[in-house]
């Protein structure tokens, strides 16, 4: 899915989410690999909607 990565110090980076763990997020664009700590993102927006459906139990 592709997301908008907004950081805490305005910079935006777009791209899809190729993997995360508990402090960073590996962020691809344009066939490289960004390694972005957790504690510098603001917001992740994805680029289109999500519909998202309810679980039947």
């Amino acid at each position: 899915m592709s997301v908008t990565v907004y950081l805490i110090n305005g910079f935006q980076l777009k791209g899809v989410v190729k993997g995360f763990d508990n402090f960073t997020v590996i962020l691809e664009a344009d066939g490289k690999q960004q390694l972005i700590y957790k504690h510098a993102i603001s917001t992740i927006s994805p680029i289109r909607n999500i519909t998202f459906s309810p679980e039947k139990s």
